[in-house]
């Protein structure tokens, strides 16, 4: 008697756990739906310098904009992408001397494992190193496991062959310099997903990265500013689209700002 009221019990557990695990699985691929929302109608609706005016408006570092990191190839008018994903860090250090901190890679793993697709990778390269932390074979691996966008806070090499890589569409990359000289001269990836910081901005993974080849600019988004940020994004857009209205009807610049701003 004993023993079945213990399978009992077990059963009861069993299923409960079960059915935690399938409703937070559940809320998980809605969040998850949810997000894939915003960033299409982010990058279909809204320009980085959309989005970097909104986040003005709520005080964040810098707007979100991370200067001097440029799209690698030319860009035809208005023919630019717009990728819009949750963002993958990686930190790269120098390859000689002590890290305050251990690395977090596997050491059965390459860095270019770890990235989830569907996202932007954005690489962290100490200053003043003349390496690149990316090359063609680098980014052919993000972009066969389906990373969406490959961003450099620092230098990147190949880029003949990272343009073709790039001319379907299906992958951005960005740089803030070049170089032709790999990345084992002078520095070594060493942590995945942990905070960057560039400029006066801290970036976390899992934040929304803006990438416009049209405004030429990268945008990132906290993710803890984002459901503020798509609530006054319409109406700041509205005005703007207001403003620009009235000054091609001839009207002056201090008269259009009285009116809407």
């Amino acid at each position: 008697m004993l023993l079945l009221v213990s399978r009992r019990a077990s059963a009861i557990a069993s299923l409960r756990l079960t059915q935690t695990l399938s409703a937070k699985l559940s809320r998980n691929m809605s969040s998850n739906n949810d997000l894939t929302a915003t960033c299409r109608k982010l990058s279909e609706e809204y320009s980085a310098c959309d989005v970097s005016d909104a986040l003005l408006k709520l005080k964040v570092p810098q707007a979100g904009f991370l200067p001097d990191i440029v799209p690698i190839h030319g860009i035809p008018h208005g023919k630019g992408q717009h990728v819009v994903a949750p963002v993958s860090t990686v930190l790269f250090v120098p390859k000689s001397g002590e890290n305050p901190q251990p690395s977090n890679i596997p050491t059965d793993k390459h860095w270019t494992d770890i990235p989830p697709p569907s996202s932007i990778v954005l690489l962290q390269q100490p200053a003043g190193m003349i390496c690149a932390v990316l090359g063609d074979i680098m980014a052919t691996r993000l972009k066969h496991r389906g990373v969406r966008g490959i961003v450099a806070n620092g230098r990147i090499r190949d880029i003949a062959s990272i343009n073709e890589l790039c001319a379907d569409g299906t992958l951005s990359t960005w740089s803030k310099g070049y170089s032709t000289v790999g990345t084992g001269l002078e520095a070594k990836a060493w942590a995945v997903d942990v905070p960057v910081q560039i400029g006066g901005l801290e970036v976390r993974s899992g934040d929304i990265l803006c990438a416009d080849e049209n405004e030429r600019g990268v945008v990132v988004i906290p993710q803890d500013k984002l459901d503020e940020l798509m609530a006054i994004l319409p109406a700041l857009k509205a005005t703007d689209d207001k403003c620009v209205a009235d000054v091609q009807a001839g009207v002056d610049v201090n008269e259009v700002f009285r009116r809407h701003r």
